[in-house]
């Protein structure tokens, strides 16, 4: 995460403002042919550290999303909890809801402490591939009782609510 948020902070801050100290000081070769772009090298730079952080942003959603989607399906059937089958009225979340909002915010928490302009665009990835995982485990349900749909629809309101802020249109 401290690499990912290096790379960020280099292309979009160290970047451009060495190639306006090149400019100023008249060092050669920085002066544009192409109104608009930035110096020839710094922009090879700039195309490599955006291609970098792209491969470290790849490595740590799979890092961090594949533990946790692996959590839902065991946690959701914990107990040979059966869908179809009538049990009490819910009045609450199943566990496995509550460990993967409670994953979430373990990462929330380890991407802010580290750079919390990166939150959103992490928290927003893991967050569709929870839906995802959450949705195809739901749809796998072939028959739901009264009180197991009352508790799928409780379960994904709480994961909703949750993790409201980084639902795509996608998640």
């Amino acid at each position: 995460m401290v690499t990912l948020g290096n790379c960020v902070h280099t292309r979009t801050l160290v970047l451009p403002r060495l190639a306006d100290l090149f400019k100023k000081q008249s060092y050669p070769g920085a002066a544009n042919t192409v109104p608009g772009q930035q110096w020839g090298p710094l922009t090879v730079s700039a195309g490599a550290f955006e291609s970098l952080e792209k491969r470290i942003f790849e490595a740590y959603l799979e890092a961090k999303s594949d533990p946790l989607v692996g959590t839902i399906e065991p946690s959701m059937y914990l107990g040979h909890f059966d869908w179809g089958e009538p049990f009490p009225m819910p009045t609450d979340v199943r566990p496995y809801a509550k460990e993967a909002i409670g994953n979430m915010i373990g990462v929330h928490a380890e991407v802010h402490r580290v750079s919390p302009s990166l939150v959103q665009r992490v928290l927003s990835q893991i967050t569709e591939t929870v839906a995802e995982e959450l949705a195809r485990l739901l749809l796998c349900v072939s028959h739901f009782s009264k009180e197991g749909g009352l508790q799928a629809r409780a379960d994904v309101r709480a994961v909703q609510e949750a993790l409201g802020p980084y639902v795509s249109l996608t998640a």
